[in-house]
């Protein structure tokens, strides 16, 4: 009986460990999925290049308001542009064809404060969503697909 448990215990621990490792593996392909599709897609460098020069020509006191409606006019410019558009709609349409995705966003890290500072976020959430240049915000995430 004892070692009936024992294999059991050893069974059930090394399935885990697989099933581990394949849900690593299939978030490393799924990020690549997006890495390259954002890459080749959209000129998402020049996106974030503009982002990226925008919120470093605001002041600490101008970023510490972030989500505000002054706040949003600085960068409201970018959500208007093709580049935006299309990269916005690519990572709602990855969300919606892979079931087993429940967020995919754009960002980058701030090398001052360490924040991420958001380029495209999918999220049709207004309470989670981040727009281009929203930063630092702890996005409280769903633990389902919506």
């Amino acid at each position: 009986m004892i070692i009936g448990l024992a294999a059991l215990l050893i069974g059930l621990a090394f399935y885990m460990y697989v099933l581990a490792g394949q849900m690593i593996e299939n978030t490393f392909n799924v990020a690549n999925s997006v890495s390259v599709s954002v890459t080749h897609g959209v000129d998402s460098i020049g996106l974030s290049d503009q982002v990226m020069e925008t919120y470093r020509s605001l002041g600490k006191e101008e970023r510490s308001r972030v989500g505000t409606p002054e706040y949003r006019a600085a960068f409201s410019r970018l959500e208007e542009t093709e580049d935006y558009d299309v990269l916005y709609h690519m990572l709602r349409s990855f969300l919606e064809k892979n079931e087993g995705v429940f967020d995919v966003y754009v960002a980058m890290y701030d090398r001052e404060t360490g924040a991420p500072v958001y380029f495209a976020d999918p999220d049709t959430d207004p309470a989670t969503r981040c727009l281009p240049g929203d930063w630092g915000q702890s996005k409280a995430r769903r633990s389902s697909a919506s």
